[in-house]
């Protein structure tokens, strides 16, 4: 399979997938987030390509694809709904804000964490595993730590936790190579991102429902209608 793309070599490779897992940590856009998670993928299947069969390697880009592809339906629907409630006119007038930490903050983060991980690479090696892929790894999974760490959105979160079973999967499937593993770990990718699509239209909620606008008529109607039921159970519970 690596044959096909023979313009990159594994070290190439390592040095894509550390460098996608560093914009990842630091990045906010979901887009951005979602196409770096996608060149994970593709650069760690190519990665294990060398090592595994090329059935194995496909499945691993097919999960991958069904995992971005419930993610980009997410975000997407998230994002048009918040677009519409935040638009001039809109009933919301709160200001969508998802990483609180400026971008200094979070670049200064970067830095000092690749100096740590730098500083700790040679002694995490494994001697079953070869460096490219290790150092690939190494990086993944310290770059999904450190953009939990620097997160509360849980769309965010999800990308880092899919990073770190990534960095995870490069290590075990060389250590363990086999289909149902991959198939297991599949699976788990896959109920990862559905949890965290779960968290993040919970999170998000008051704008995908429909709410009504509350300042118009209709609003206050409920909020009427509420108040007078409210009324009439208190007065049941006094007579009772």
């Amino acid at each position: 399979m690596l044959d096909l793309f023979g313009l990159l070599t594994p070290l190439q490779l390592s040095v894509i997938a550390a460098v996608t897992a560093a914009i990842i940590a630091v990045a906010v856009d979901w887009r951005l987030l979602l196409f770096m998670l996608c060149v994970e993928y593709v650069a760690a299947s190519l990665l294990l390509a060398t090592l595994l069969p090329a059935p194995l390697t496909v499945s691993l880009l097919v999960g991958g694809f069904f995992v971005a592809l419930l993610l980009y339906w997410t975000g997407r629907h998230i994002q048009e709904a918040i677009e519409t409630a935040t638009a001039p006119g809109g009933w919301s007038d709160i200001e969508h804000e998802v990483l609180p930490m400026s971008i200094s903050f979070r670049l200064l983060a970067l830095v000092v964490w690749v100096i740590g991980l730098l500083a700790m690479e040679q002694r995490l090696l494994l001697p079953a595993v070869e460096e490219h892929l290790m150092t690939a790894a190494l990086w993944m999974v310290a770059m999904s730590l450190l953009a939990i760490i620097l997160t509360r959105d849980p769309f965010k979160t999800t990308i880092a936790v899919l990073l770190f079973e990534q960095g995870f999967e490069l290590i075990f499937l060389v250590l363990e190579p086999g289909l149902v593993l991959i198939g297991l770990l599949g699976v788990t990718n896959i109920l990862t991102a559905l949890v965290g699509a779960y968290l993040t239209i919970a999170r998000n909620l008051r704008y995908v429902e429909a709410f009504p606008d509350p300042r118009s008529p209709d609003a206050l109607l409920r909020a009427l209608a509420a108040f007078q039921r409210q009324r009439t159970l208190a007065r049941e519970e006094e007579a009772e």
